[in-house]
């Protein structure tokens, strides 16, 4: 709402705010909105610190809800109007349902009604529903953002896997195959030898019977020829 100068006097007729409407009635005194003043000021949160929570409620993230109290208050309705006006009598009510009655008493000889203040109330609701709408689709994107990139390494590692386990079987039959080879040759080795020396006590024994042979000739050639 853009501030008047006090020399030209207040506009009247219709499309006036409800606050200067009030003003003009003398049921309000508009606040000094200087950065000094704006201090300390529940003005300052919106039209809907009035009735919102105290400090620290429920542990909610107080940033966080002032920024959708800000957006839900953001468009000028009823509701947000007369809030303000109710936050502009602190100065003179310090209790706030006398002087949220004060306001609305103020109010009806303008048109304002119960109804119509509980009409601005459920736009700015309706706000606030978009800004939850508007969240939980960000965040279920994120979600599924975050499913899709973990899945996928997810199925990528069980691919690995069983990969790995293809090999590690393959090369587990390699290497049962590669012991039976090693046995198998370690026993043809041992035949082999086997073989070898029961040819070699063969062949010892028919060569040691071949020279006694001869050598039983000789002695017989020696003794025969020698009387001849």
């Amino acid at each position: 709402m853009s501030r008047r100068s006090p020399a030209a006097g207040p506009p009247k007729g219709k499309g006036r705010s409800l606050k200067d409407r009030l003003v003009d009635m003398g049921v309000l005194v508009e606040k000094d909105e200087s950065p000094s003043a704006a201090q300390g000021s529940a003005a300052v949160a919106g039209p809907g610190a009035l009735s919102g929570p105290g400090p620290g409620a429920g542990g909610v993230d107080r940033d966080l809800l002032k920024q959708l109290l800000a957006a839900a208050t953001k468009d000028t309705n009823d509701y947000t109007e007369f809030m303000l006006s109710a936050d502009a009598m602190s100065g003179v009510i310090p209790d706030e349902p006398t002087r949220i009655k004060a306001a609305f008493v103020a109010s009806k000889p303008h048109g304002l009604t119960l109804e119509k203040i509980l009409a601005g109330l459920a736009s700015s609701k309706r706000v606030l529903e978009a800004k939850r709408g508007e969240f939980e689709r960000v965040l279920s994107q994120k979600v599924d953002a975050l499913v899709t990139s973990k899945q996928k390494q997810a199925d990528d590692n069980r691919k690995t896997i069983d990969s790995k386990k293809q090999e590690l079987t393959r090369l587990q039959a390699d290497i049962t195959a590669l012991e039976q080879a090693e046995a198998k040759s370690r026993a043809e080795i041992a035949a082999g030898q086997t073989q070898i020396e029961a040819a070699k006590a063969n062949f010892l024994a028919a060569y040691n019977a071949a020279i006694t042979v001869l050598s039983s000739n000789e002695e017989k050639v020696k003794t025969q020829l020698k009387r001849a």
